[in-house]
């Protein structure tokens, strides 16, 4: 994740210089845990060690979350400024890919007014987390991106509040469809979902702002 997260600062700067223009990024991490800017409480570093996974403190929004194999991870550089858009409307706007991409494949999810991602909600009636979103921003160019969990690796999730909500409940697209579909299957289908909700609709992003945050 340091190395990732070093080739993402590297890539952020040609961005904004004009020497690239914005694209996505895709990869899975090995087992992960992460934390945004503000404080929150994580296992120490021995119980993680003995689990086999790794503990790194980011720059993006946010608090604590998961990131291991099972998970699309897609990291974004956008230059808003140039496309003339807001932080809040790529939100809803990865937001609205998502959901969309997830009702192709049979899947009914929602986002949740406050809380950035997309949510399943269960037959309790409660939702459970099936995509998170992270991002960070720098003279109007982003960093990081979005995560959608594919395989049933719930486990770790335990570990943390993930992004600070107590009881925080987690889902998959394996555990709603009972089928697995690898990261490398999805991408992208998913990134040109997500494109076509950023980039096709920039100059009117207001009218998809579906969680009026």
């Amino acid at each position: 994740y340091p190395e990732t997260h070093d080739r993402q600062l590297a890539v952020r700067a040609e961005v904004s210089k004009g020497l690239r223009e914005s694209f996505f990024a895709a990869l899975t991490h090995a087992p992960t845990i992460t934390v945004g800017k503000r404080s929150t409480e994580t296992p120490q570093q021995p119980e993680l060690s003995r689990r086999g996974i790794d503990l790194y403190k980011a720059n993006r929004g946010g608090l604590a979350t998961y990131h291991g194999p099972g998970q699309l991870m897609v990291y974004m550089f956008i230059d808003i400024e140039r496309l003339g858009i807001k932080i809040r409307q790529v939100v809803a706007a990865i937001e609205k890919g998502l959901i969309d991409w997830l009702f192709g494949k049979g899947i009914v999810a929602t986002c949740v007014k406050g809380s950035p991602g997309v949510f399943v909600r269960n037959e309790n009636g409660a939702n459970e987390k099936i995509a998170a979103i992270g991002l960070n921003f720098s003279r109007g160019v982003s960093m990081h991106g979005f995560s959608l969990y594919l395989l049933d690796d719930s486990a770790p999730f335990s570990l943390i509040e993930p992004c600070g909500v107590k009881g925080g409940m987690v889902t998959s697209v394996q555990a709603q469809l009972s089928e697995a579909i690898s990261p490398k299957e999805c991408f992208e289908s998913v990134a040109n979902q997500i494109r076509s909700s950023i980039f096709s609709n920039a100059k009117r992003l207001d009218e998809v702002d579906s969680c009026d945050r």
